[in-house]
């Protein structure tokens, strides 16, 4: 019984520890899973509350880039209705008012009729001898739940022209006189206007100065050359010049950079400014001055400048023009032809000899546009051999010029378009 007891005691003892190490076991468990869910719960929060500023972002984005979506519709309502306000009247830079912008107007919902937003213009306009050429239109749109968040569009308007033409282009004869006896009308007025010269000159050598003026000069004698052009075949051609009389420098009008020559012209020099220069006789119908180019024509800006020179016959490239010659501008032979005559240093129709080393030339650049209703020739080759003019040309398109060209560049299309447009940051 003793022994009996005794092991049932150890037994007791045993299970009581036992139980006791499952106890602590139990507790120490217990603790860690509570840790885990505090750790747990601490990064579900921490998750879930990035997720809600990401998302809460999301939607500002989205709001935000909605209104900004909406200002610039507006916006462009503003654009599109200028656009239409200049095709019914084509001077108006006040909205009709009379009265200085800036100018509001409210964008109505088609389904109801209420209002969503409204835009604001700006409008400034581009004058030359007292005549609209060309409007700036600024037009800022909003939404009406948020006036804060604008969008703004600039837009230039103008007539398209030949400058928005690449070479070679075709010339509208029609177009080009109605503009010519524009352009004596407005050099006259105010711009700069030489009359026919007299005692047998035979027009005026033109040289453009880099400070805004020009040099002119009567031509009094010139040499007499055979020159051949595909649509007039072989002609005595007075190109060459001989002597000059008298210089005279002339200013270019700021406010009309008009200059009409109405007689021949040698031309060559330096534009500065944009400038519109034609040479013509609006007064004789048997009379069609020429251009003739003697020298580089460049500019002495890289971006405000720009020239249009018009010749109600053909604008021709001397015999003595140089080797390499540079041509910035937009050229325009009205009735003619643009281009070099093929000149001989042999044969029936040889140049002079003195002459004869400028038969052959190297480059021609062209950087702008050239346009003629006829034929146009630079090279010319006989049996695939090079025998006269320039043995390579380069025609490279003026964009700045196609946006915003010299005043009264002959036009390719009626009315004021959107010429340009761009968004304002």
């Amino acid at each position: 019984m003793r022994k009996q007891g005794m092991a049932f005691r150890g037994q007791a003892m045993l299970h009581r520890i036992r139980r006791d190490h499952l106890g602590r076991r139990a507790r120490s468990a217990g603790g860690f899973m509570t840790l885990f869910v505090l750790i747990a719960s601490a990064v579900f929060f921490f998750l879930l509350s990035d997720f809600m500023s990401a998302l809460t972002l999301e939607r500002t984005k989205e709001r935000f880039g909605s209104e900004a979506d909406k200002a610039l519709g507006i916006s462009e309502a503003g654009i599109e209705y200028y656009r239409w306000h200049f095709s019914e009247f084509p001077t108006d830079v006040q909205d009709g008012t009379g009265l200085s912008g800036p100018y509001v107007h409210a964008v109505l919902d088609p389904e109801n009729g209420n209002t969503v937003g409204n835009f604001s213009l700006a409008i400034s306009d581009i004058t030359s001898c007292g005549v609209l050429t060309s409007a700036s239109v600024r037009s800022t749109g909003w939404a009406l739940e948020n006036a804060s968040h604008t969008k703004t569009l600039i837009a230039q308007y103008g007539t398209e022209t030949l400058a928005a033409s690449t070479s070679p282009a075709k010339t509208d004869s029609t177009v080009v006189t109605s503009t010519l006896t524009n352009l004596k009308t407005y050099a006259q007025a105010s711009g700069v206007y030489l009359a026919p010269t007299s005692g047998g000159a035979h027009g005026y050598k033109i040289v453009f100065k880099s400070n805004g003026t020009f040099d002119a000069s009567p031509v009094t004698a010139v040499t007499e050359i055979m020159g051949y052009s595909d649509d007039e075949g072989w002609e005595e051609e007075n190109t060459i010049i001989a002597s000059i009389g008298a210089t005279i420098n002339y200013a270019i009008p700021a406010g009309c950079p008009v200059v009409f020559v109405e007689d021949s012209v040698w031309l060559e020099g330096v534009v500065s400014g944009k400038v519109t220069f034609a040479a013509a006789n609006v007064a004789s119908s048997s009379i069609k001055p020429d251009i003739v180019i003697t020298g580089n024509i460049t500019y002495a800006h890289a971006y405000d400048d720009g020239l249009t020179a018009i010749a109600e016959r053909s604008v021709l490239i001397s015999l003595q023009s140089p080797d390499v010659l540079q041509m910035n501008g937009v050229f325009v032979a009205g009735t003619g032809h643009f281009g070099r005559h093929r000149y001989d240093s042999s044969g029936t129709h040889a140049v002079p000899i003195d002459l004869q080393s400028y038969v052959l030339r190297s480059t021609l650049n062209t950087f702008g546009t050239f346009s003629s209703p006829g034929t146009v020739e630079t090279k010319w080759t006989s049996s695939g051999a090079f025998i006269s003019g320039y043995s390579t040309r380069t025609d490279v398109h003026d964009a700045l010029l196609a946006q915003l060209p010299p005043p009264f560049t002959p036009a390719t299309a009626s009315g004021f378009r959107i010429i340009d447009w761009r968004t304002q940051d």
